[in-house]
């Protein structure tokens, strides 16, 4: 009976290490397709080097111009 507690167990410390895995890598690839797509956002355009954004704050926030 013991055997079989045991293994109950580690079945499911197996499978909250599976899920935690899976979680943290998904949570990675989510921040690497972010920053890719930061990275290579203007590319399309011309002089895409010499883009600048510029930004204004105010009482409203920061907005995006």
């Amino acid at each position: 009976m013991r055997i079989i507690q045991k293994s109950k167990t580690e079945m499911v410390s197996a499978i909250l290490n599976i899920v935690g895995l899976a979680a943290a890598f998904a949570a990675l690839y989510i921040i690497l397709v972010q920053v890719h797509h930061d990275l290579t956002y203007n590319k399309a355009l011309k002089d895409s080097d010499r883009t600048v954004s510029l930004c204004r704050t105010g009482r409203r926030g920061a907005m995006r111009i």
